[in-house]
């Protein structure tokens, strides 16, 4: 008896455990494809001129972060900000407490200070190459000498474009 119930055993788990048998077989092609489009970001920046006397002259520099697709071409434009009477040539910072009162500045995409970074229309605008990281781009700044403004914090917020 147990060695019917044994062998009625085995049969049944080789008859729950054989594979189907297929007639023949086919092939195919999955065509698997994606676009990468030009595309650019910016998360904007800052530039810290520090403290200042209202009567010196001062620099600073800061800088602004891009990203564009790897091989993307653009330009990187910045407007002439917030302030009052404001210009590409003559930014304006704002003060915090008094805002009537202001500091004339300049931006500048190189060092030297010889080129105004403006809108396209006003100064220049800087060419740019994507690589397909967070680039960090210099901004540079100065402030003319003699402004003799009063004590206080003062801003100014300024547009930052990327074209492509």
């Amino acid at each position: 008896m147990f060695r019917k119930t044994f062998i009625l055993a085995l049969g049944l788990a080789g008859a729950l455990t054989t594979h189907a048998a297929f007639a023949g077989s086919a092939t195919g092609t999955l065509n698997v494809t994606g676009t990468v489009t030009n595309s650019c970001t910016t998360s904007g920046g800052s530039l810290s001129f520090g403290t200042l006397d209202g009567v010196t002259a001062a620099t600073g520099s800061g800088s602004i972060s891009v990203t564009c697709t790897n091989g993307t071409s653009a330009t990187i434009a910045l407007d002439k900000g917030l302030g009052s009477g404001a210009s590409i040539a003559a930014r304006q910072m704002a003060g915090v407490t008094d805002n009537t009162k202001s500091i004339t500045y300049s931006l500048f995409s190189d060092s030297g200070h010889s080129t105004l970074w403006g809108d396209g229309t006003n100064g220049s605008t800087l060419s740019y190459s994507g690589t397909g990281n967070a680039d960090t781009v210099p901004v540079y700044g100065s402030i003319a000498a003699s402004q003799h403004v009063p004590a206080q914090v003062y801003n100014d917020s300024v547009t930052v474009t990327v074209a492509y």
